[in-house]
């Protein structure tokens, strides 16, 4: 059992504050249309720490903050593929711990540390391969593989696909590679990857005729640059980008003198350590007769609740777009992958589960909770990145300007919060609203504390402090115009 079953346990509210600072913000409009990529929540030092010793072993080696993190997280996402035969429930739904995980950056920012994760599988490969060929459905013979490049087709993956048993490891420290398949596949591609992600059926249509996987068990591990990342996430729409954890890695960046000879041999020999205990917990899942069954307590059931519901009613007063939302729903699941992953590298090395239900821990339950938030953190800060994202936050405008039209040539703050209440529109994002239409020059102060008064820009009286008008007349529908955020 881990010594960390025995910290007090984290509050919903405690969770929130450690895990996605933001939710303090005030002016929710401005950071759903500014949070700057330097600004994203890091992963701390405490929390890296509450990760299971083979992983904290290795990234402790590394001498740069940001190969730290990247390889922490990146080994997480690595390890959940070799979790056979470990399945969870979640609404209703059945799930199993395969991890989605981005990690986006500019060039030398610290991202080639994923490629070492890589490595903690090095001694499952083998034992996955061990079986037979297997004479697949499109008329190739193909051998077990456990990791595979993203630059393969469509049908190629689904190909060895079958040849694994529906488990695989998707990589690529270049995202461009994953989208510049030919064109006539990637909508194919995109569609296995969100299918993958809730072990829903995916297929393929080749020479051989049509295969499909009913039960796929992927994880996906990929890097990239900021542009690599707009060319691979084309559409806000489709769902792949709610399905990712992402981790951006943009903060101030620095010369590196590297590792000297006796802390690389320090490095790779918790590597081997690392990937020796990874394949001990596959080897005692592997020979399970039947998968175990992880559940939580009633408490741990109330802190997912709490956390995610919070977070729901923040990004819905925030007017953030569905898409983000979509994350927000999704991160739930995240949340319990990573707590199953951390739980399993913890407590199976040594011998496996000994029943075939177990109770994951509070401490598994709150790290996985704290990095899904983490994801949603850095979520945000792509948000900019995707299409349409800049109609999203004009909408938001839009919507303000909806309030300002229902209120008088001069008003008081509780005037304009009794409005948006008949709006839908919470108090919180009625001071939001106020806050930016008059940074955009369509209210100003008035003389009394409290109180703001209409400029002409707004369908006001002109005044000194109005802002200039240079064609000598605005009109209520200006915000199409205006720069939001």
């Amino acid at each position: 059992m881990s010594a960390l079953s025995n910290e007090r346990p984290l509050s919903a509210l405690a969770l929130l504050r450690e895990g996605f600072p933001l939710i303090t913000h005030d002016d929710v409009l401005d950071l759903a249309s500014d949070a700057p990529l330097e600004a994203a929540h890091e992963v701390s030092d405490r929390w890296l720490n509450r990760l299971p010793r083979p992983i904290t072993d290795v990234a402790t080696r590394f001498t740069d903050p940001h190969e730290v993190r990247v390889f922490a997280l990146s080994s997480l996402a690595a390890a959940s593929v070799a979790l056979v035969n470990v399945r969870f429930f979640h609404r209703g739904r059945l799930y199993r711990p395969p991890l989605y995980l981005n990690v986006v950056g500019p060039a030398a920012s610290g991202k080639g540390a994923a490629r070492f994760a890589l490595r903690l599988l090095h001694d499952v490969a083998p034992l996955f391969a061990s079986g037979p060929p297997v004479v697949c459905e499109d008329g190739e013979t193909r051998k077990p593989r456990l990791v595979l490049p993203a630059d393969m087709s469509n049908a190629g993956l689904v190909g060895q696909l079958q040849a694994n048993g529906g488990r695989v490891l998707i990589e690529s420290s270049e995202l461009d590679t994953l989208s510049g398949v030919q064109a006539n596949q990637w909508s194919s591609l995109d569609a296995l990857l969100r299918q993958g992600a809730e072990h829903e059926a995916i297929g393929a249509t080749g020479k051989g005729g049509t295969t499909v996987i009913d039960d796929p068990d992927i994880a996906v591990l990929l890097t990239g640059t900021f542009d690599q990342f707009e060319v691979m996430f084309r559409s806000s729409e489709n769902g792949l980008f709610s399905r990712f954890g992402f981790h951006v890695t943009a903060g101030e960046r620095r010369w590196d003198p590297g590792m000297t000879d006796a802390e690389a041999e320090a490095l790779h020999d918790a590597l081997r350590h690392a990937r020796a205990e990874i394949a001990s917990v596959y080897g005692h899942l592997v020979d399970l007769e039947s998968p175990v069954s992880l559940s939580l307590g009633a408490e741990e059931v109330a802190l997912i609740d709490g956390v995610f519901d919070a977070l729901v009613r923040w990004a819905t007063e925030a007017e953030l777009p569905d898409t983000y939302l979509s994350s927000v729903f999704r991160a739930a699941v995240i949340a319990k992958r990573y707590a199953a992953v951390v739980h399993a590298l913890d407590a199976w090395s040594v011998r496996g589960p000994t029943s075939d239900h177990e109770r994951l821990p509070r401490w598994a339950v709150e790290v996985g909770v704290y990095l899904a938030l983490h994801h949603l953190d850095h979520s945000l800060r792509l948000l900019p990145l995707l299409p349409g994202r800049r109609t999203a936050v004009q909408g938001a405008m839009k919507r303000a300007l909806q309030l300002l039209r229902r209120l008088g040539a001069e008003f008081e703050r509780n005037e304009a919060v009794g409005v948006g209440e008949e709006l839908g529109i919470a108090p919180r994002t009625v001071d939001s609203y106020l806050a930016k239409l008059r940074s955009s020059g369509h209210l100003r102060p008035g003389d009394r504390s409290g109180t703001y008064v209409k400029t002409a820009r707004a369908g006001g009286r002109r005044s000194p402090y109005d802002p200039p008008d240079p064609d000598g007349q605005f009109d209520d529908d200006s915000w199409a115009g205006l720069t939001v955020g």
